[in-house]
């Protein structure tokens, strides 16, 4: 049984409570049935008669609907919740409603099939939507998304044994002209939104962000797009970015840089360490000591100190490479060596010339191999200790290799090329005596394109062996080995297969080959 129990009937409204019933809750009750002037005295009766019916009202109720509205918070949405009328009072039109939204200031977004429901279906007693705003809707900001992975990002290489190699340490992030580096999402317009009261609700604009367009970048007709405008490694400054040429290490290359992976110049203001590796395509500049280390470049090496490598990694040079001076090192470069002081105890080689003493330095050759394509110049050749220092000129080491190459490659694919022309003869007959099927047919055409690409590779190496040839004829021709003061015993020149030993100590000379043999000549400016 309800602890508060109203009954309505023709007679009147009859009130009944449970023992314990407050005034309170008896109170609650009558508000929720719009029955707030009901005579106190008759209330009190009641309450002191629990479980009996007390009258506290003769005759009917009659009153008219209650309408009441409600609006959200955020101004987008209207209510209506019909309290039901009583008595002779019919129930609200859909006119009286409206007016109720008037009364509101609600004009917007009303819901005309809401009203006529709750007209039709007499809905009472619950919250209804009768009107709906346009909610603001506010702009997107610019997004800019990073399309590329910068290097001190990258994780380290574990080896087999699990351990990480910290001279793998990723600190260049290489780009390459025309690789995509950012994209960019335009910001949206904002649209103002409409509250039921017909007011304007304000939207934010999205905020605009541009491409972190910076040196070496070039960015898209419509601006979504930045891509890198030349090689280099990318770096961000000021929340730009860069595409540089040149990547410059301001220290050493050690294992707070590590190995250098690049494809533009590098300049090292510090050494290059024991160990560490530098590859690129463009020129590199130190400004202090190559050790062990391993640098190979398409273009230029410039060693403002020098090279002390302990017999340790290799130099290898497209281009040209000057430094101070060249101890216990191995060196293969393409063009020249120039040398300001000396060359020690190292194995060297040029596709050109080799020369030591430049820029009126010491100028020793000491130890070692050298091998020049066609000159090796200096001050002093061997010592006056006999050390062992053998010369060879007149056919660069790259080029030799290079002819060694061809020869094989040519060799290899005349064979090749046989056992193809075979094979096509033997499917020419069958097709000439109809035993030809289309999977045969299929092999043929194979074949016969296969024999055409080889016939046109042949053709390439077999013209560059006939370069090869001259330029070799050329170096050898030219071949010279010049001492401006003391060549001492312990040297041997080589020139075209003979080999010369140096017995005595000999001073101003250049060694040539003439008349079949390697002479002693006069020292030639």
């Amino acid at each position: 049984m309800d602890r508060v129990r109203i009954e309505k009937n023709g007679e009147g409204i009859y009130l009944s409570v449970v023992e314990g019933v407050s005034l309170s809750e008896v109170l609650d009750a009558l508000e929720k049935e719009r029955l707030s002037d009901i005579d106190p005295k008759l209330v009190e009766q009641a309450l002191s008669l629990p479980g009996n019916k007390v009258r506290i009202f003769e005759g009917q109720i009659d009153r008219p609907a209650r309408i009441n509205v409600d609006i959200s918070r955020d101004s987008l949405v209207a209510k209506i919740a019909v309290e039901p009328p009583e008595g002779s009072f019919p129930w609200p039109s859909s006119a009286e409603l409206k007016a109720a939204l008037d009364v509101k200031g609600i004009i917007y977004g009303i819901d005309e099939g809401a009203l006529l429901k709750i007209v039709k279906d007499k809905i009472s007693d619950q919250w209804i939507e009768v009107a709906h705003g346009a909610p603001p809707i506010d702009g997107k900001d610019s997004e800019v998304e990073y399309k590329v992975e910068f290097g001190s990002a990258k994780p380290l290489d574990q080896g087999n044994d699990g351990k990480v190699d910290m001279k793998q340490l990723s600190t260049v992030t290489v780009v390459r002209k025309g690789d995509l580096l950012v994209t960019r999402t335009p910001f949206t317009e904002s649209h103002d939104g409409i509250s039921v009261q017909g007011k304007t609700l304000k939207a934010k604009n999205g905020k605009d962000r541009k491409l972190p367009a910076g040196q070496g970048t070039v960015a898209s007709e419509d601006e979504t797009a930045l891509y890198a405008d030349q090689d280099g490694h990318l770096v961000i400054r000021g929340g730009v970015l860069d595409v540089l040429p040149v990547y410059v290490v301001p220290g050493d290359v050690d294992y707070s840089v590590g190995n250098i992976n690049f494809i533009g110049s590098v300049e090292v203001k510090g050494a290059v360490r024991d160990g560490f590796e530098i590859k690129t395509t463009g020129n590199v500049h130190v400004s202090g000591v190559i050790e062990g280390a391993r640098i190979e470049t398409d273009g230029d090496l410039e060693i403002k100190v020098g090279v002390s490598a302990g017999n340790k990694g290799l130099l290898k040079i497209g281009g040209s490479l000057t430094a101070g001076y060249i101890d216990k090192a191995n060196l293969e470069v393409g063009e020249n060596i120039q040398v300001k002081d000396s060359i020690m105890h190292s194995d060297v080689s040029a596709g050109k010339n080799v020369a030591s003493g430049i820029g009126g330095g010491k100028g020793q050759i000491v130890g070692g191999k050298i091998q020049a394509g066609v000159l090796v110049h200096c001050v002093t050749l061997g010592s006056q200790m006999g050390t062992k220092t053998e010369v060879h000129v007149g056919v660069s080491p790259q080029l030799a290799n290079r002819k060694a190459e061809l020869i094989s490659l040519v060799a290899e694919n005349q064979e090749k090329l046989g056992q193809i022309d075979t094979n096509i003869g033997f499917l020419k007959k069958l097709e000439k005596t109809g035993k030809l099927d289309i999977e045969k047919r299929t092999i043929l055409l194979k074949l016969t394109k296969g024999s055409f690409q080889i016939q046109s590779l042949l053709s390439q190496w077999k013209k560059e062996l006939e370069d090869l040839d001259a330029k070799v004829e050329r170096s050898r021709y030219d071949a010279k080995v010049r001492v401006r003061d003391w060549c001492y015993p312990g040297v041997s020149i080589s020139m075209r297969g003979c080999t010369y030993l140096v017995r005595e100590d000999m001073r101003f000379i250049t060694f040539m080959y003439q008349d079949g043999e390697i002479k002693a000549l006069p020292y030639d400016r």
